[in-house]
């Protein structure tokens, strides 16, 4: 069980505070809610069931603020993410097959004159051992 206090900044909800003591928990709201911007401060409790693998979130403490004109997500400020379609999977790119013709003479002779100059070597050093 954890207890997050969260204030909203702009559009959304910022977590300022994760704790997990709730006195100590509307506490630090409670201070938050005294500083100069006023701003709405909410202590969200989570409580997390492993069994299910489940997530229940429940508002413990709202500022004196009108929290419903600012934002109607309050409860689950973090949605979920979708999974993603097998289709949307990344996958990587196959570069299409070269044809076996494709490389220049300039990239072939170097390797040519090493293989016929390597058969020389071992066809000597057959001959004089």
């Amino acid at each position: 069980m954890a207890y997050e206090v969260r204030v909203l900044r702009g559009a959304g909800w910022r977590v300022e505070g994760i704790f997990d003591d709730e006195t100590i928990a509307v506490a630090a709201a409670k201070k938050v809610e005294g500083r100069a911007d006023r701003s709405p401060v909410v202590v969200i409790q989570e409580v997390y069931d492993a069994a299910r693998n489940h997530l229940k979130s429940r508002s413990i403490y709202r500022s004196g603020g009108d929290l419903s004109a600012h934002s109607t997500s309050m409860v689950l400020p973090f949605p979920k993410a979708a999974a993603p379609r097998p289709s949307a999977i990344y996958k990587p790119t196959r570069r299409p097959p070269r044809a076996a013709s494709s490389k220049t003479s300039a990239e072939i002779w170097p390797w040519l004159a090493l293989l016929i100059g390597g058969f020389v070597m071992i066809v000597f050093l057959l001959m004089y051992i």
